[in-house]
Parts: C-alpha cells; structure tokens; sequence
C-alpha cells in the first residue's frame, strides 16, 4: 500500500479502530470529491512509517467525475516534491496509482503501480475528507477542501476544415463540435462534443497535440481511444451527438507543455474514415 495504511495520531484520531465511519461524517458521494483540493497535514497519518513521504503533508487533487463512469483522475502532491496520481473509482474511493515518483528519483509509470481499497470514505459538515481501510485500522482524515488554482482553462471550437490529406472530399459532411478543458494540479478534465457525425462514420481518437491545427504534430496527450506510452485512465467509447467529460493524471511533463504559454497546442479528434483527424480546434497559437 502506497497511499494510506490507516497510520493515525494527533488530531486526526477521531474514532477508535473497530467501527467504520467517524462520527460527524456521512458517506462520501463523488460530487462531494470532485474539482476538490484535499490538504492532509503531517499528523494526518497519510503515509506510514516505511514511506520517505512518512510525516510529511500532501495534497489530494480530483478532477471532474466522468460522465459515462464512477471515476476520476487524480494527483497527490508531496510538499517534499513527490508525487502520485491515477485513477480514483467511486467504490466507494477506490485509489489506482499509474504514476508514483518519490522526490528526487524516476518516476514508476505502470497501470498497477498500487491500488488502495478503502470501506469508508466520508465528508463532514466541513468537507473534509475522511478515509478509512478497514475495520482494524483509524480513519485518515483532511484539512477542509479547498478550490483548487486553475493552471488552464480552455475552450476550443472543433471542425473538418482543417483537416489534413482527407481520403475524399468533404464537402458534405456536417461534423460540428467543441472541447473545453481545465488543468489543476496534475489533473486534465475535459468535455467533448462532436454533433452530426456520418452515420456510416464513428469517433475512435481524441487527442492533444503540438503544433497547429492544419498540421501534424507529435502526440502530447491522449483523452480517448489507443493509449499512448504514459499510461493513464482512458474515456469511454465516444457517442455521437453526447458531452463526454473525462479526468485523467498527467505526468509533470505533460502539465508543463498543455500550461506552456510558448507551446503552440490543438485538439484532434480521429474517426473511422478519416484517420488523420475528422474534427481539429486550435487550443493554443504560436507566439
């Protein structure tokens, strides 16, 4: 177990181990954890002994609940500079970490790097969040939420004029769509839709890419459809004519290049037929 142990002293110790739950808090629902920045001090007991982070505080970001899923992505960020992020399933908080980078040291990139099954997770009247293992073990519980700061903010309007090298003309098709996407603190969240999709046709690939729209630059950061080598929570299936919002961990990296002022960045957006991109929005232009 990365994540929490169920190690607890100080002020978190609210409950004596033996019973879930801590009085005062109610069951957890998603909207509750969701576009959330969760503060866990350093008698919080987050980390157990054995862990370098052991002592230390840290913050939990969650982005937006997916809307054809219980999940959402998520970062915790280690005041000595650590960090930890994945995929965060409503079962009820269920912690699946795909990235774990110790301060100073590589980072681990894996779909299994650990998972953290928690019977209890609860808010109180606060918003604070508490979490608890098991029966056996005290509840670990958070400072008061806190809006998180917004590093990008962006909406983008989507067409098939730009596409690049298409198969045939495409002066009949009617694609229209728009992506918005938000970046807090390791945590893309985005909202896509595509109307009027070619009912012969269908969305297999969302994507971020550098450069402009009219070209074809390196990946960056896939939302949906083949993964690529940073491995992360990928979208459902895409569904013509529906707002699909999905959060997913980004690597420092990749946060880096999407908060870049200088790096020139559109949305492309992949289908059956036109592989090179039905549907392009520049998100952000070259200075």
């Amino acid at each position: 177990m990365l994540l929490v142990l169920g190690w607890v002293f100080g002020c978190a110790a609210e409950e004596e181990a033996g019973e879930l739950g801590v009085v005062g808090f109610t069951d957890a629902t998603a909207s509750d954890l969701t576009s959330k920045a969760f503060r866990f001090g350093p008698d919080a007991g987050l980390f157990p002994p054995d862990d370098p982070r052991f002592g230390l505080s840290a913050t939990l970001f969650v982005g937006e609940l997916g809307s054809k899923s219980s999940s959402a992505g998520f970062a915790l960020a280690g005041d000595d500079g650590s960090l930890q992020g994945g995929v965060l399933r409503f079962r009820p908080c269920d912690f699946n970490t795909t990235f774990l980078q110790p301060a100073g040291e590589e980072p681990q990139i894996d779909p299994f790097v650990s998972q953290d099954f928690f019977e209890w997770c609860g808010v109180d009247s606060e918003g604070r969040l508490g979490l608890q293992e098991d029966d056996e073990t005290l509840p670990v519980i958070s400072e008061p939420p806190t809006e998180p700061s917004v590093e990008l903010d962006a909406m983008v309007a989507l067409s098939s004029d730009l596409v690049v090298d298409p198969p045939f003309p495409l002066d009949e098709r009617l694609e229209t769509g728009a992506a918005e996407l938000q970046v807090v603190g390791n945590v893309l969240s985005y909202t896509v839709t595509i109307e009027n999709v070619s009912p012969t046709d269908e969305v297999r690939n969302g994507q971020i890419r550098r450069g402009g729209a009219s070209e074809n630059g390196d990946v960056l950061v896939t939302l949906f459809g083949e993964p690529t080598q940073t491995v992360r929570s990928l979208g459902p299936p895409f569904f013509e004519g529906t707002a699909l919002t999905v959060s997913v961990f980004i690597t420092p990296d990749e946060a880096a290049a999407l908060t870049d002022p200088a790096t020139p960045l559109y949305v492309l957006f992949t289908s059956q037929q036109i592989s090179s991109g039905l549907m392009r929005g520049q998100l952000r232009d070259a200075p």
